[in-house]
């Protein structure tokens, strides 16, 4: 008699793997959604140094996004794309100044804020949609 073990270990790593990318997405998605409410107040009256910068015409507030770092190491970057160039020859840039701060402009952080009043919230949702996608490969 004849036994046969068979190995289904690259199956399982796969659908790891997927759930995992599955739960990256979906955080953040939602982070993108969180940091896209923060700074969409209308602008009058002006935001304080402290605030998230309140939205004049949108265009910041558009351009926050997320990017998948795929390769040896998985990951989502959550941002401002200034790769577009709108009216007037101007990106999205000044977003980063309004985070960080300059000079001439006190802070006005909305990504890092944003962030750290949703934390829990965003792994959450990462692990949800991961159970979620595993369940369904059952």
């Amino acid at each position: 008699m004849t036994v046969r073990i068979k190995n289904y270990a690259r199956q399982v790593i796969a659908q790891i793997e997927e759930a995992t990318n599955e739960g990256l997405n979906a955080a953040a998605s939602f982070y993108v959604v969180k940091c896209r409410e923060a700074v969409s107040r209308r602008v009058f009256p002006r935001s304080r140094p402290g605030e998230p910068p309140r939205k004049e015409t949108g265009w910041g507030q558009k351009h926050i996004r997320y990017t998948r770092a795929i390769g040896k190491t998985q990951g989502a970057r959550v941002g401002i794309d200034i790769s577009e160039i709108g009216p007037h020859g101007k990106t999205a840039l000044y977003m980063i100044m309004l985070e960080l701060g300059t000079r001439l402009i006190k802070r006005r952080p909305w990504l890092v804020a944003t962030l750290l009043r949703w934390l829990k919230q965003i792994g959450e949702v990462a692990v949800a949609r991961s159970k979620a996608k595993l369940a369904g490969a059952a």
